[in-house]
């Protein structure tokens, strides 16, 4: 009689690395410990959530992951990288995401400042897909397009830029855009 713990790894890893159903992978993870360890070995997709000061709670045996959304890991309202509710140095936060998951090649975050893109691009450089997120305008102090210069400079492999989410003034990207023209499409729905 046989089980599914007779079928061979190799095998079971491709089942879930088929399963994209967020839900259902978690699911599955429980049901075995080997379960859990192949789900954490092919997941390619991941949300973090929570407060970001607390650098021990930065999951490390996701691997495998290449679309990461640090868009819900800080306090609303407040920078990922310098939240007034922080010890934590940025550097210091920004290496350990990028020691823990150091196949991203997507990344949403929710940029407060500048400052968060500058860092976390650095951790990432060969980014190929970005979503960025904001809810207000930027502050007037800040140079025309100062959010997207360090992306665009630094990210030689970036071809999608999602601002769908991500309020600024019409007058930020163009000039950018023209200064940087290896990005091959900016996508706003």
């Amino acid at each position: 009689m046989a089980t599914i713990n007779d079928i061979p790894d190799v095998i079971l890893s491709n089942i879930f690395a088929s399963i994209s159903d967020t839900r259902t992978r978690n699911s599955l993870s429980l049901v075995s410990r080997k379960f859990m360890l192949l789900d954490r070995a092919t997941r390619v997709s991941l949300t973090l959530r929570g407060n970001a000061r607390d650098l021990f709670m930065i999951p490390t045996c996701f691997r495998s992951v290449t679309d990461l959304d640090l868009s819900f890991l800080s306090p609303w309202g407040h920078s990922l990288l310098s939240s007034p509710f922080s010890d934590t140095d940025p550097q210091l936060l920004a290496h350990r995401l990028r020691r823990a998951f150091p196949a991203v090649t997507s990344l949403t975050v929710y940029a407060r400042s500048p400052l968060t893109i500058e860092i976390l691009v650095q951790q990432w450089p060969g980014l190929k897909r970005v979503k960025l997120v904001r809810w207000h305008q930027r502050l007037a102090s800040w140079p025309i397009g100062e959010d997207f210069v360090c992306l665009l400079e630094q990210c030689e492999n970036l071809n999608w830029l999602d601002l769908s989410t991500f309020y600024y003034w019409t007058e930020d990207l163009p000039p950018v855009l023209q200064a940087c023209p290896k990005v091959h499409w900016v996508r706003r729905r």
